[in-house]
């Protein structure tokens, strides 16, 4: 879930930290509260940079290439 709507992407993971995704991210089209749909727009494009994946504890950090976290997520 995207925040409004649901997405989807294939991807590819390899070695233990790095991440490819195949495209952009397929989306549906439900309209939802602007301030909604602009927190939905930005989440979709920090996937989209996102090169590596890191675990640690309760903690999934996606970051680019330079190591810059994009989006985290705390369980």
């Amino acid at each position: 879930m995207a925040g409004v709507n649901r997405y989807s992407v294939e991807g590819t993971v390899s070695g233990k930290d790095s991440i490819a995704l195949a495209g952009p991210a397929a989306v549906t089209k439900m309209a939802g509260p602007p301030e909604a749909m602009a927190l939905e727009d930005a989440f979709l494009q920090a996937l989209q940079a996102v090169t590596r994946i890191e675990q640690q504890g309760g903690k999934l950090k996606l970051a680019t290439t330079d190591g810059a976290t994009r989006l985290e997520f705390v369980r």
